[in-house]
């Protein structure tokens, strides 16, 4: 019964209704779990607790052995084919710094990350209080807007992670109203133009030497020079 709940709490809280898990997840917690979902209900309660505003209940919820386990391990013991991560996806508050580390994952160019993300809408996904994921959208014409960046920390790679970040961001792009999402990415980047045509992307053009014209350095992926940028899109 506790793992049921347990299923229940983490889908609400995937689709944003945190106040609703949180009854589940302490339900859960007190019929009882493995250790590995103990920590992961935990952890996920807490984070939970905080975004709605109740604080002052993390305090007790969170103490228990099973804290002991490091979210790090919590993530990669997890068996992901059966139980996807419950990641909470958020957007960066005003003042909010953002995580440089990862958004440098995607797009190597220091000067490039830091003018979108001042011009553009920055959402990181957490587990707990840990950032393990970071994409950011920028409207660019009337009804348009461009997934400029999408990355996810290494370590917990290969876990559908980036996947859920970009239909967060396709999901997003549609309730603010916009008609078209765009995105591109190198020639190389064999992995990244699977994932976007199975989100619902499709080529559309191809900027002939794009990272070579604006990238002092050249670029290797997969042993291949990216050189060319891809160019897809999505009706919304």
């Amino acid at each position: 019964m506790g793992r049921a709940k347990f299923e229940l709490a983490n889908v609400l809280d995937y689709l944003g209704q945190e106040a609703q898990a949180v009854p589940l997840y302490k339900e859960a917690i007190s019929l009882g779990l493995s250790a590995e979902y103990d920590a992961y209900a935990r952890l996920q309660l807490g984070s939970s607790l905080r975004n709605v505003g109740r604080i002052e209940e993390m305090g007790d919820e969170a103490s228990s052995q099973t804290m002991n386990l490091s979210i790090d391990k919590v993530l990669l013991q997890t068996d992901h084919r059966a139980h996807p991560v419950p990641i909470h996806i958020r957007r960066l508050e005003e003042g909010e710094q953002a995580p440089m580390d990862l958004l440098l994952l995607a797009d190597p160019s220091e000067k490039f990350v830091a003018d979108y993300v001042k011009r553009g809408n920055c959402w990181i996904a957490e587990v707990s209080d840990t950032a393990i994921g970071v994409y950011v959208l920028i409207g660019t014409r009337p009804e348009t807007v461009e997934l400029v960046n999408v990355a996810v920390r290494e370590d917990v790679q290969g876990q559908g992670i980036g996947r859920r970040l970009v239909l967060h961001a396709i999901e997003t792009a549609r309730k603010d109203g916009f008609r078209t999402i765009e995105i591109g990415t190198g020639n190389s980047s064999v992995d990244q133009l699977r994932l976007y045509q199975k989100c619902g992307f499709r080529i559309v053009g191809v900027d002939i030497d794009f990272f070579v014209r604006h990238y002092d350095e050249p670029i290797y992926e997969n042993g291949i020079q990216c050189r060319d940028m891809i160019r897809l899109n999505q009706n919304l």
